[in-house]
């Protein structure tokens, strides 16, 4: 008995699933000879990496028993087994993901989403999950806005707010160039919301990407005070979406 490799998160990649990476490692050194597994979608749930890994354990002279299954990775008729049920987890984590982005972008119609009420920078929530305006933080995105309609470039707005001594939002002293972009770009302030402005495209490899008219986008108007006039942020922006454009 070498040990128990468990791993939390998902078995839709390699990545980030230190407990397996490990277990591949002890197999490559010669500590294990035989892996015992419940089934193949706890091995994985991407078929090209549950297939690549089972070929170099082979390679390695490992043996693979799928509990489930009742399958010995060193059988020759094992082979199409595995590649179809390695290929029917993958569906079955598709599947999952689409009915999850489907009750997201139903949310999303909904005006009472709670992602309307996701805190920002010159907000607080309250109790209830009611955006509501944090004075200080208010006062000194105004000036930001300010500021950048006078002509001010991000870094001379970055050294005046270091000057008079205001806190980041990270709560340094110091405020990035891009901390003061995002808040100037950020419709919230205008008492609104955009919803869907980014998106997963490969639930494989989960990366978020920024929705340039791929899929729909929400704007919900009136959801929370404004701290700026809209007229002021379309004027750095460009007109906002349309109420409830879907």
């Amino acid at each position: 008995m070498v040990g128990i490799f468990a791993d939390q998160t998902s078995g839709k990649t390699l990545r980030g699933r230190e407990q397996f990476l490990k277990l591949l490692e002890a197999c490559k050194s010669r500590q294990i000879d035989l892996v015992l597994t419940k089934s193949i979608k706890r091995f994985g749930r991407n078929a090209l990496d549950v297939i690549s890994v089972c070929r170099e354990l082979q390679t390695l002279g490992v043996e693979v028993y799928f509990e489930l299954e009742h399958l010995w990775l060193s059988n020759p008729t094992s082979t199409l087994m595995i590649s179809i049920f390695s290929a029917l987890a993958q569906a079955e984590l598709e599947n999952i993901s689409e009915n999850t982005k489907w009750g997201l972008r139903r949310s999303f119609e909904n005006e009472n989403s709670p992602m309307l009420s996701r805190p920002c920078y010159g907000y607080r929530k309250t109790s209830q999950s009611y955006l509501v305006l944090h004075p200080v933080e208010a006062v000194i995105v105004r000036q930001i806005f300010a500021w950048r309609l006078n002509g001010y470039s991000l870094r001379v707005i970055a050294k005046l707010l270091v000057k008079q001594g205001v806190a980041a939002p990270s709560g340094g002293a110091s405020w990035g160039i891009e901390t003061i972009s995002k808040i100037l770009r950020n419709e919230k302030y205008t008492g609104g919301v955009i919803l869907q402005k980014s998106y997963v495209s490969n639930v494989l490899d989960g990366k978020q990407k920024r929705n340039d008219g791929q899929i729909p986008k929400y704007y919900i108007e009136n959801t929370h005070p404004a701290i700026i006039d809209q007229a002021d942020y379309e004027r750095l922006n460009g007109k906002i979406l349309p109420a409830s454009v879907g």
